[in-house]
């Protein structure tokens, strides 16, 4: 079940190989009906999932990829993801969040629009 997936264990930092592959899963024309609606299943559960939310900052660093590279779609995606998990955060969670969160939250994205 998506529930058990890898990408979910809580003990482990984010593999961000393995999304790479949940999030190609989704977009990829070969993939069945039943293997996207798994990956998006996965990809549900790992965006709203508190402890997951404060992670979106290494998906979001991946370096992108040159045009022309086999995977660049792909990672483009995954960091687009990252921006989803961003959002949901921000959205759901930011009255919640130790001030120090939100402040590094602040920081970071002020840093990546002006910097």
């Amino acid at each position: 079940a998506a529930a058990n997936h890898p990408l979910l264990d809580p003990n482990a930092a984010v593999n961000l190989e393995l999304l790479e592959t949940v999030v190609s899963c989704v977009y990829a024309p070969g993939s069945t009906h039943a293997e996207r609606a798994q990956a998006q299943e996965v990809l549900n559960l790992f965006q709203n999932d508190p402890g997951r939310q404060l992670q979106c900052q290494s998906i979001l660093e991946l370096a992108p990829l040159p045009a022309g590279h086999p995977g660049k779609g792909n990672r483009d995606n995954t960091r687009f993801y990252g921006l989803l998990v961003l959002h949901t955060t921000i959205t759901t969670r930011w009255n919640i969040l130790p001030r120090e969160q939100t402040e590094g939250i602040k920081n970071y994205l002020v840093n990546k629009i002006i910097g």
